[in-house]
């Protein structure tokens, strides 16, 4: 077994990890900057936060809404930056996605 190998695949895996919660809650109206408002083009059922982006809808829209409560109670002391790294590390941690990428490439 190469451990260099595995450690190297292990942090790309990782980056790509955050790369793609970022960009997923970039779509959402989130980033490393704030927090988007809801576009006019919105509806009960739908929301929309960017022009380019799919509408969150039904349970996504909850979802948003608590990780945006996270966020901002967090970043009330501090900056916003460091706050939502924190949050896509916890991301990462509640959908046990690293865990299925290490099984999937398990030796």
């Amino acid at each position: 077994m190469d451990k260099r190998a595995i450690n190297k695949f292990a942090v790309a895996a990782r980056r790509q990890l955050i790369q793609d919660i970022s960009l997923k809650l970039g779509s959402i109206g989130i980033n490393n900057e704030g927090v988007s408002e809801k576009l006019p083009s919105s509806s009960n059922n739908a929301e929309f936060y960017t022009n380019n982006a799919e509408p969150v809808v039904g349970k996504d829209i909850e979802r948003r809404q608590q990780i945006v409560k996270n966020l901002r109670a967090s970043a009330k002391t501090s900056d916003w930056q460091p706050w939502f790294k924190i949050e896509v590390q916890h991301l990462i941690k509640q959908t046990n996605l690293h865990k299925k990428v290490m099984k999937t490439y398990s030796c």
